[in-house]
């Protein structure tokens, strides 16, 4: 299946696709499987993606611009080097997720699961972090503004 830009899809298989060096803007998925997906390098624009899974997923080095994730499971994904910026991710889940080398700037990540995360050196000033799970994350030397 080939994915259009501004596209919607719902309850869709994409495992072990290769997404890589794709620039997606204004697409929408819901409940869609993206276990083993490869988004390395992968752009995301306006894009929308509501109860997916991406585990195990690789992100690497993909970027992420005014993007929703909502409720998705990233659990055992690799976000190295990947960027979000003014995203929300609210309500998703990071269990045993690579966060080495993440970028976040600005967004909502209220209410995810970042639990045990090595969270050292991160910067989360302008991040609304409202009721997130930080249970037994590594927070030395992180910038933290408040957690409202």
């Amino acid at each position: 299946m080939k994915i259009e830009n501004e596209g919607k899809y719902t309850d869709e298989n994409f495992e072990n696709y290769d997404l890589s060096d794709l620039a997606l803007e204004r697409c929408q998925f819901v409940k869609c499987n993206f276990y083993k997906a490869k988004f390395k390098e992968t752009k995301m624009h306006s894009c929308v993606f509501t109860d997916c899974d991406f585990t195990q997923a690789q992100l690497n080095a993909s970027a992420s611009k005014n993007c929703a994730f909502t409720n998705c499971n990233f659990t055992k994904a690799n976000l190295f080097s990947s960027k979000f910026d003014n995203c929300k991710m609210t309500g998703s889940n990071f269990k045993e997720t690579s966060l080495d080398g993440l970028s976040i700037i600005e967004g909502d990540w209220s209410y995810i699961s970042l639990r045990y995360g090595n969270l050292k050196k991160f910067n989360f000033r302008k991040v609304t972090l409202k009721g997130a799970d930080l249970y037994g994350c590594n927070l030395e030397k992180r910038i933290l503004v408040t957690l409202t």
